[in-house]
């Protein structure tokens, strides 16, 4: 559908244009990447002006601003998504994050998942530091749980504007059937996400223990503060305007320490390169924060 025309109504009345203009200004929403084609299925022509004064008036984390914007977001994630990203990260990115840890005395690994919807992209890369910290001995397995050595750690947040999702990612419970979050599961992932009831599957004990959520938007600052040796930032930015992309760019960029690393969405631009190097395989691009 064409996101200029809904039912032949056209986008060019003034009351329109207040509401994308306040959600533009609110949550960085671009109403070129498709926003005024879901709010024109969602919020009928005669109440969008007082709509937006009443969203002026409202903080983002406000129950009324949230029913309204949540269902206008893109919530589409799967479990390892964009797996030969995410494996050059395993192979090339996280020994580097573990070896700088013990350089400095921290003995921790801090990953941030910022636009995580459901929780699938936190909870993968939850399972991927801790196979990778197994890998190069980091970590042990007890039992059927894959644990940190003493003294090491692993912290994953991951954080949504949407409270409905950071709620639903907490649950820690997906869907089997039809096009379902396990259907790019790579070899041997599976055992992190047992059967939890008919056509479920569940976020195993040692992996949810390593992973938290948190309603934040990227517009305010990081969800995590700073310190953070992975950040991750997946088909985000390509829905907001040019300028709330360069201040999610800012936001992530203060968030990463020096020698860590930034994995963006195969459309989105490059970080700044006076500020990332870029680390390429046969393919996937990860980018390390300068000093």
């Amino acid at each position: 559908m064409n996101d200029c025309l809904h039912g032949g109504e056209a986008f060019g009345d003034a009351a329109t244009a207040h509401l994308l203009n306040v959600i533009e200004r609110q949550a960085g929403l671009s109403r070129e990447a498709g926003l005024a084609g879901r709010l024109a299925r969602r919020v009928p022509l005669a109440g969008r002006q007082a709509l937006a004064l009443r969203l002026e008036r409202l903080s983002w984390r406000d129950a009324d601003w949230q029913a309204v914007i949540a269902p206008l977001l893109v919530h589409e994630t799967y479990l390892f998504r964009d797996w030969p990203q995410l494996e050059h990260l395993a192979q090339t990115g996280l020994p580097a994050c573990m070896a700088q840890a013990e350089r400095q005395g921290r003995l921790v690994v801090r990953l941030w998942s910022a636009g995580c919807a459901s929780g699938e992209e936190a909870y993968s890369l939850g399972a991927l530091t801790l196979t990778s910290m197994l890998r190069f001995g980091r970590a042990r397995e007890e039992g059927d749980a894959l644990l940190p050595e003493a003294g090491w750690g692993v912290e994953v947040v991951g954080s949504d504007l949407s409270q409905e999702m950071v709620s639903r990612a907490a649950r820690g419970e997906f869907g089997t059937a039809g096009l379902s979050p396990f259907r790019a599961m790579p070899a041997g992932y599976d055992r992190f996400f047992p059967t939890s009831g008919p056509g479920m599957r569940g976020v195993r004990a040692d992996l949810r223990a390593q992973v938290r959520f948190v309603q934040s938007n990227l517009l305010d600052g990081p969800a995590v503060g700073s310190g953070v040796d992975v950040a991750v930032c997946r088909n985000v930015l390509v829905y907001l305007t040019p300028a709330a992309r360069r201040v999610a760019m800012e936001t992530l960029t203060n968030a990463i320490v020096p020698g860590g690393f930034l994995l963006l969405g195969p459309t989105d631009a490059a970080p700044p390169v006076a500020k990332f190097d870029a680390i390429w395989s046969d393919g996937p691009v990860i980018y390390r924060r300068r000093p």
